[in-house]
């Protein structure tokens, strides 16, 4: 039994349901910004449901444009020798993402869902740096520089999918 006969104690099972909601709905996302360089994205999300079934699928994109500048300075003091290193880096970086997801629920009795979801994503991202190294000593006029650039593309892409099933117990 669920209570006590002598009314001391028991208690209560809530049992909440999960309302289906029908027809067509969304969102729309707009995202900005700005520091040394712009950044802007967006996205949709939609859904629609119909009796037992819902379907339901998103889209984002995004665009960072970011910049980095560094300069360090490095001061060596070998057998009485300063050597002075002073470096200067620029980092230019580009980052290109898309993001979806598309998907369907089957509810075939109050108890029970299932469904399938399948995704994936896209990732830009390039990238060029730029630095210059000095090199003098406080002992002589000349002065070494050494110059160097790196370029880096590279794409990530990914893909997944999952398949669910929920029946619901009564205990």
């Amino acid at each position: 039994a669920k209570f006590d006969a002598a009314g001391q104690g028991g208690y209560i099972n809530i049992v909440t349901k999960k309302k289906i909601q029908q027809g067509l709905y969304g969102n729309v996302h707009l995202w900005g910004g700005y520091s040394v360089k712009p950044k802007v994205g967006g996205g949709t999300e939609l859904n629609y449901g119909k009796n037992k079934w819902n379907f339901y699928g998103n889209y984002y994109y995004g665009r960072r444009d970011n910049l980095k500048e560094i300069d360090i300075t490095r001061k060596i003091i070998f057998e009485d020798t300063l050597t002075i290193f002073q470096q200067e880096s620029d980092m230019n970086e580009l980052n290109i993402f898309h993001n979806s997801r598309i998907g369907f629920d089957f509810f075939p009795d109050s108890v029970t869902s299932m469904g399938i979801v399948l995704s994936g994503r896209l990732f830009d991202k390039s990238s060029e740096n730029y630095t210059e190294t000095f090199i003098h000593t406080d002992q002589a006029d000349t002065a070494f520089s050494l110059q160097q650039t790196n370029i880096k593309n590279g794409l990530d892409q990914r893909a997944g999918s999952g398949l669910y099933y929920k029946k619901m117990l009564d205990t």
